[in-house]
């Protein structure tokens, strides 16, 4: 349906050419177009999508819980090894604002490691930041790159999960797509009283529309609904038109 509201709209199409022809009917291509961006915009998301995101989120998952063992892990042995009491004390306060249940964060939602990471966000002092600083990694980086990388992880994590979501459930309702071919519908009937109005034939403009509408029939059960609340394409019978008097 989007490939024929484009024959519609395309410049130099002999469909858009008859539409000119006919002021009325040209007074509608706005409307024309900004359906057809609708049908193209609102294209049914498919399973394959849904499951590219997921995967997506699982290998996100990975690195946030790598992460997560291994920066608690460094904090712990730090803390271990420190031999001044203040010294531990500064770990063990690190370590739980960052983890405050430990490495039970990993077996959080992807939504709740979202929202973990706000909170964390929140716990983490300027202090902390420079004390993470301090502790370098084998690779040249520090704790404090592998913490920013972490909340990175953890928030595209809760982006992509409510992505997925939303994905999920437009596959489900295709509220999108029903609402999109609706103003189609209503923006070809509108286009078609135009043509009828002004005694012009439409075939040559909405032929391939209605040869579309009707294999879409055909190929329906005979008790499957109309999309809600919008009558179905009828093809409009011109009125006559009168022989002026001389």
């Amino acid at each position: 349906m989007a490939t024929l509201g484009a024959d519609l709209i395309r410049r130099g199409s002999p469909e858009r050419i008859a539409i000119e022809a006919v002021p009325a009917a040209a007074a509608l291509l706005p409307d024309i177009e900004a359906a057809n961006r609708g049908l193209i915009e609102s294209q049914p998301i498919t399973n394959a999508a849904v499951a590219k995101l997921t995967a997506q989120l699982h290998a996100d998952d990975v690195v946030h819980d790598e992460l997560v063992h291994a920066m608690f892990g460094r904090l712990e042995s730090e803390r271990r090894f420190a031999q001044a009491d203040d010294e531990r004390a500064k770990y063990t306060q690190l370590r739980d604002r960052l983890f405050p249940t430990g490495v039970a964060v990993v077996n959080l939602s992807w939504t709740e490691q979202g929202g973990e990471a706000k909170l964390r966000a929140g716990r983490v002092t300027e202090s902390d930041e420079r004390l993470l600083a301090k502790l370098k990694i084998h690779d040249g980086t520090t704790l404090l790159d592998r913490y920013r990388a972490l909340q990175q992880v953890a928030t595209t994590i809760d982006a992509n999960e409510k992505s997925r979501a939303a994905m999920v459930a437009e596959t489900i309702t295709g509220s999108s797509t029903v609402r999109a071919r609706n103003q189609w519908i209503r923006v070809v009937n509108a286009l078609a009283m135009v043509l009828a109005a002004t005694g012009t034939d439409e075939a040559p403009i909405l032929g391939r529309v209605r040869a579309l509408e009707a294999r879409a029939e055909g190929r329906a059960a005979p008790s499957e609904p109309e999309a809600p609340g919008v009558e179905p394409i009828e093809p409009v019978t011109p009125a006559p038109v009168e022989p002026s008097a001389d």
